[in-house]
């Protein structure tokens, strides 16, 4: 409990109560101080962007022998696939992608094989764009040129080794994005 006694003290009571201050107290009103803060909003609008040929684009990996990886970084020959686009608006200049997914426990940039009953252990899958330079998961491409109409984004994926490899099942799965320019 505080009390204000007129005339020169403040008491703070409770079962105790002593003077704090022999003054004359003068008691200002609450101040209220505005903050004015914002949120910036920023984008762009672009014509339009491409459509997919192909909702899903499946990879055949191919039969690998667990044996052929000898150590860690070995790797399986590459093999080719695509993105192909459509209805690309001549305003877009190019685009990049990005691959996502889960990354491999061993080598956090690539792609980690879908472990579980059967499946295969001791492998990563690598993506690589047409230039043959490894796209790190979570990454963007280069930038892929765009012309009007149909576009195809080259890409190329491998089996690499992170540790002792056994056989089975080596699949995976990874959503990407486009990002236009």
């Amino acid at each position: 409990m505080i009390a204000v006694i007129p005339e020169h003290e403040i008491v703070i009571g409770g079962n105790h109560q002593f003077t704090v201050l022999r003054k004359r107290l003068h008691l200002l009103p609450p101040v209220r101080v505005y903050l004015r803060v914002g949120v910036n909003f920023i984008g762009k609008v672009v014509a339009n962007t491409c459509d997919l040929s192909k909702k899903d684009v499946n990879v055949d990996m191919g039969t690998v022998v667990a044996s052929d990886f000898t150590t860690k970084g070995s790797y399986s020959l590459a093999k080719n696939f695509s993105i192909d686009l459509k209805n690309c608006d001549a305003s877009l200049s190019g685009v990049t992608v990005k691959f996502g997914g889960t990354p491999d426990k061993s080598i956090a940039d690539d792609l980690a094989i879908q472990a579980g009953t059967g499946a295969a252990s001791g492998l990563a899958i690598e993506i690589r764009a047409n230039n043959g330079k490894k796209v790190s998961l979570n990454n963007e491409s280069p930038i892929y040129a765009l012309k009007s109409g149909a576009n195809t984004l080259n890409f190329s994926a491998l089996y690499i080794s992170t540790g002792t490899v056994s056989a089975g099942l080596a699949n995976a799965t990874s959503p990407f994005t486009l990002q236009y320019r």
